[in-house]
């Protein structure tokens, strides 16, 4: 009864970044049972001049849902700017209804990944230690 997951490496080309995205699949979504698919991809990466960023997009079907969380306000307001041409772009794809938002996030990219592949792997939350002598 294990959620399916899968985790990728993701490096950006000419240098602009780095990080790691995220696939689990809805177990209710199984398109066998005549529902329909849902998925999450969740994308955690360090851009070289953004910063943090993690994107998480959410699968039903053909509605698609986004929320996009960066590190500070300043890109927060760039990016807010944006939304409304990746709706479009990605109801052009034939996705809908669509919808993103965008917000300045509480904890950092690490806390991110890590709480979201405790969550993939219905782990309990652990620890995580860094001991030094």
């Amino acid at each position: 009864n294990q959620s399916q997951y899968f985790l990728y490496p993701c490096l950006l080309a000419l240098g602009a970044g780095s990080g790691q995205w995220l696939f689990t699949m809805d177990q209710e979504g199984e398109e066998s049972a005549g529902r329909e698919v849902a998925y999450t991809l969740r994308f955690f990466l360090e851009m070289s001049r953004l910063g943090e960023v993690q994107v998480q997009v959410a699968v039903r079907g053909k509605a698609l849902h986004g929320d996009i969380v960066v590190g500070g306000e300043r890109v927060r307001e760039h990016l807010a700017g944006q939304v409304g041409e990746l709706e479009e772009i990605l109801a052009g794809l034939g996705f809908g209804p669509v919808g993103f938002s965008c917000r300045v996030g509480k904890t950092g990219l690490l806390q991110g990944v890590k709480a979201a592949l405790e969550e993939a792997a219905q782990l309990a939350p652990v620890r995580i230690l860094d001991v030094q002598a």
